[in-house]
């Protein structure tokens, strides 16, 4: 623990005499500390940048900050350029503020992480004078929308366009009352749509037809297409991928996209919202969701596994006929010899559920594929763990523990 107290100036400059490597190290120590990076900064000029760069690294902008670095020169002069990081709520900014707290963040020189929580996006629109300047100098690496709605996907298109160098994406919960612009058949926003720089891109509670489509072709459509467009965006470094509520009339949206990533792609988060075995196409499923060709693949995340059911079934279904043998066949194209991590998320309240799903045949498979971890996340039980865990185990019996570790994660 450290802490800084009394601090007063030393005389003759003294300070400046200490090694840079002490200065950095005395500020990295105290960098959680606003009252103490406060103080240091009084100390001499040459600690000034440094404790301004731990200062105002991230910030929660509010309407207050937007005021003084747009009104005050000293403070667009010694804040604004080490704001790197900002997290905007909406729910803590009234209506009538949000439009100028937004065109203030995207004047930031430095802003390299954006995050934005509960906002209503009404009325906002990009100025073309401040979208020209944005994209040449806001060179944003993380964007996160977290419960935010626009007026139309339109909109949102428009300023995720502003990015240009966008690395992480993640979109939670974000909505739009209409598409926009819907385009004639067979043209996009951008004739030429040059490589996405994303490296993560992560999509949960949202119209992920739309979202792809998007990225995918520079379409704005929410239906579903085949792949076979004229214009197709490469993602040469997209590692990461997550797309953990998919609804199976979007499944072959997500085959099309893991076939366009390739070899690129390393980690992947997916999860089909299938609620019953009787309505569901399996053989459509193995056509539309391979991972053959990612042939770097090392780890998937399953979501979604529901078992858990209310009020509980008289008799539950055999697992031969599992709502879930469409993973059976997903998980049997992977083909990747880096492959090493398998993770599921499962929803369960007694043992009887686990039943319902194929565990026999998942066993074979993993054992295939040479997993060499398995990671379980159980949810809606948290009551003797260890008991729960036999029963995973015991139904993983083929699994050979001293080569690959099984690991059991309880989130109530």
């Amino acid at each position: 623990m450290h802490s800084v107290e009394h601090i007063t100036a030393f005389a003759n400059g003294l300070a400046s005499r200490l090694a840079p490597e002490i200065c950095d190290l005395i500020l990295d120590n105290i960098h959680d500390s606003k009252e103490d990076l406060s103080n240091c900064s009084v100390v001499c000029k040459s600690w000034l940048p440094a404790s301004r760069y731990h200062l105002f690294g991230e910030v929660h902008f509010r309407p207050d900050l937007a005021q003084l670095i747009s009104s005050s020169t000293h403070a667009a002069t010694t804040i604004a350029p080490y704001i790197r990081k900002v997290t905007i709520q909406g729910n803590l900014i009234v209506q009538e503020k949000k439009d100028s707290v937004l065109k203030s963040i995207l004047r930031l020189p430095k802003l390299t992480s954006l995050r934005v929580e509960k906002f209503a996006w009404v009325g906002f629109q990009v100025p073309v004078a401040l979208a020209a300047d944005a994209r040449q100098s806001v060179r944003l690496l993380k964007l996160e929308l977290r419960s935010v709605h626009f007026p139309s996907f339109e909109i949102l298109a428009e300023f995720l366009d502003l990015f240009s160098a966008l690395q992480e994406l993640s979109l939670d919960n974000v909505s739009w009352d209409r598409l926009g612009c819907i385009l004639a058949e067979g043209s996009v926003r951008n004739p030429v749509l040059k490589p996405s720089s994303l490296t993560k891109l992560h999509v949960t509670s949202c119209h992920n037809v739309a979202v792809l489509n998007w990225l995918q072709y520079g379409l704005i459509s929410d239906v579903v297409t085949d792949g076979d467009t004229k214009y197709h965006r490469l993602f040469p470094r997209l590692v990461v991928l997550s797309l953990p509520d998919i609804l199976p009339g979007e499944a072959k949206t997500l085959g099309v996209l893991l076939s366009t990533l390739g070899e690129t792609l390393e980690h992947l988060d997916a999860g089909i919202l299938v609620s019953d075995s009787k309505n569901l196409d399996i053989e459509g499923f193995s056509n539309a969701l391979s991972v053959s060709s990612n042939s770097n693949l090392k780890s998937i995340n399953i979501h979604q596994i529901t078992l858990f059911q209310f009020p509980t079934a008289q008799q539950l279904s055999p697992a031969i006929d599992s709502q879930y043998a469409w993973l059976l066949s997903f998980m049997s194209t992977i083909r990747s010899t880096h492959f090493q991590s398998a993770g599921f998320h499962v929803w369960l309240s007694e043992e009887s559920q686990l039943d319902s799903f194929p565990w026999f045949d998942l066993s074979d498979i993993l054992l295939d594929i040479g997993v060499t971890r398995i990671q379980f996340r159980i949810s809606g039980i948290g009551r003797d763990t260890e008991l729960v865990e036999a029963w995973f185990t015991r139904r993983l019996g083929k699994i050979d523990t001293a080569k690959t570790s099984i690991h059991f994660d309880f989130s109530g």
